[in-house]
């Protein structure tokens, strides 16, 4: 067999082995979809409520960050009006630098919060069944918590405490 005939066989042999490697893919693909069933309304629910929850942990972890944050502030003031005068200088920087570090750091925070919120907001409010929709912003805790008490049967208060029940 010459060099020519060897690349032509070996291609079609290949060209074989990939079509029925898609076959063999699609078919339990097309298996797979037909064995699964779409979520439920409740499913749905339950998904959205539960990442509705993990925002409200991330929320109240970050308002404990926050309050980490401000007794460190509150300990560098301390120790600038504390300062002689000699080290006074070097007491605001201190208290400069950890102000600017401070603000990075809730920038980065409120930018990723920010997105969240929206994306669930948006996951919320674009939910085509009208009754499902209407669940899910009374039993979101994070719906509750933005929303006018009209709207949600929340507080309509920005707070991270316990979801009215």
């Amino acid at each position: 067999m010459n060099d020519r005939t060897h690349r032509s066989v070996t291609m079609r042999r290949g060209a074989l082995a990939v079509t029925l490697l898609a076959m063999t893919i699609g078919g339990y693909g097309l298996a797979w979809a037909q064995t699964t069933s779409a979520p439920t309304d409740d499913d749905r629910l339950a998904a959205i409520l539960a990442r509705s929850e993990t925002m409200i942990g991330e929320m109240r972890a970050m308002q404990a960050e926050v309050m980490e944050l401000d007794l460190a502030l509150d300990g560098k003031v301390a120790e600038m009006y504390a300062a002689s005068e000699d080290h006074r200088l070097e007491a605001t920087q201190a208290v400069v630098e950890e102000l600017v570090t401070q603000r990075k750091i809730m920038r980065d925070h409120m930018k990723g919060s920010h997105q969240q919120l929206m994306m669930h907001m948006m996951e919320v409010l674009l939910i085509e069944d009208a009754e499902l929709r209407e669940r899910a912003l009374k039993q979101s805790p994070v719906m509750r918590m933005i929303l006018p008490p009209h709207e949600s049967g929340g507080t309509g208060a920005v707070g991270y405490g316990e979801p009215e029940q």
